[in-house]
């Protein structure tokens, strides 16, 4: 005979997926006028939507939940290469300001290049844009709570568990990348476990003591430092990829330009090596845990 429906884990989870469907839907004016701001902050629910139907799974409805995940891996991956065009145009924007020729000519020429590629995207950011307000995401929104009542999962040892595995998972993740050359494919790997942990420490927040929001905190200074080594790293990237076509003229400023970026996501790379260090060493580690394994507050039982 099943037990009970955990209402405290029913609760979260509406409030949690619910807020970013409201976000989702907020942004499609912007998203369809081309606004940076905008595709980013879709982007970002997305992937927060994605996390909080994964955590809370055992809450909801299956079919509709199926449904769900789908559409939020559709809206974050047509998003993807929209907003990554969008925040190299802006580095290169201000870099432009303080650069004279020859290098302004290749700053020039970059981000016209990148220009005609973001308008390119336009289809994919329409397509991402409309998915929230489609009938069959409204449908599988609308039912994804009607769970039966011989559902059991406790939302506190659901948070326990959810924060201990992946706290470990990304901390071996950090450590395995620093004892195997620092190599950039494994620090990437570092940049989206961490990401997705913070997500879910934000959504399970409510079910712990008011510590976790310092700890919540640490991730997000960790995640901006991987995020913006991840962003110079990919510019420099495409500037590479893009010299190889520059007319003669255009091309002279690119190493220059080049190494700057590199160095840009050599700087990043230093210092999150002393930020995640310090976050994941043994003492803090023991905050941590200290912190997952006591949730707080009534629940089911």
């Amino acid at each position: 005979m099943g037990g009970v429906l955990c209402i405290k884990g029913q609760e979260l989870a509406r409030k949690a997926i619910d807020k970013q469907v409201k976000i989702l839907r907020g942004q499609r004016k912007g998203v369809l006028a081309g606004k940076p701001d905008a595709v980013h902050d879709m982007r970002v629910a997305s992937r927060r939507f994605r996390v909080a139907l994964n955590i809370f799974e055992p809450y909801l409805t299956p079919e509709s939940l199926t449904v769900l995940q789908e559409a939020a891996r559709e809206i974050g991956q047509s998003l993807g290469r929209a907003r990554e065009i969008d925040v190299m145009v802006s580095f290169l924007e201000g870099m432009r300001i303080e650069v004279d020729d020859p290098w302004r000519r290749s700053v020039d020429h970059a981000i016209t290049t990148l220009c005609y590629y973001r308008n390119a995207e336009e289809g994919a950011c329409v397509r991402a844009a409309d998915i929230p307000h489609a009938d069959a995401f409204k449908t599988a929104h609308g039912l994804l709570y009607d769970m039966p009542l011989d559902t059991d999962r406790c939302a506190r040892s659901l948070g326990k568990k959810t924060l201990k595995k992946n706290y470990k998972k990304v901390r071996e993740r950090f450590r395995d990348w620093r004892d195997e050359d620092e190599d950039d494919h494994e620090l990437h790997q570092v940049r989206i476990d961490l990401k997705k942990f913070r997500y879910m420490a934000e959504h399970c927040a409510p079910l712990f003591r008011k510590g976790i929001g310092p700890f919540i905190e640490s991730l997000h200074t960790m995640q901006d430092q991987l995020g913006s080594w991840n962003d110079y790293r990919q510019l420099r990237d495409e500037l590479i990829s893009m010299e190889a076509d520059a007319p003669y003229r255009e091309a002279q400023g690119f190493p220059l330009i080049i190494r700057a970026y590199d160095r840009h996501a050599a700087l990043e790379r230093r210092e999150l090596i002393r930020t995640g260090s310090n976050l994941f060493k043994r003492d803090q580690r023991d905050k941590a845990l200290k912190i997952f394994n006591n949730p707080c507050g009534k629940c089911c039982d």
